[in-house]
């Protein structure tokens, strides 16, 4: 019944978006911590065990640590265009500089 994943790297990112930020409505959204920098393969995971099934919107939430954002972003696509052209893939990072970590301030703005 959800049809939007919004990953972060940790636990206490996703916690503080989720108390703290209205961008993401919660009644149709799983919040999925990866655990680390494995968003290609958290997704990729989810695609080959049949979850990602129909059209999804998966929003990748970054830390201001990861400066290739846009690696991430891209070979996502290109993985879900091959196995299931009907995902969007979108991507945030920390609104404010100076913040590492999304737990610490979850502002986030799309990239």
């Amino acid at each position: 019944k959800q049809k939007r994943i919004v990953m972060s790297e940790g636990p206490f990112d996703m916690i503080s978006l989720y108390l703290f930020n209205n961008l993401f409505n919660h009644e149709n959204t799983i919040f999925y911590a990866v655990c680390g920098k494995k968003y290609i393969s958290a997704i990729e995971r989810l695609i080959f065990e049949d979850i990602l099934i129909g059209t999804f919107e998966i929003n990748l939430i970054f830390d201001a640590d990861v400066h290739n954002y846009k690696s991430y972003l891209y070979q996502a696509r290109l993985l879900t265009k091959q196995y299931n052209p009907d995902i969007i893939i979108k991507g945030y990072k920390p609104a404010i500089t100076g913040v590492n970590d999304t737990g610490d301030y979850p502002s986030i703005q799309e990239v």
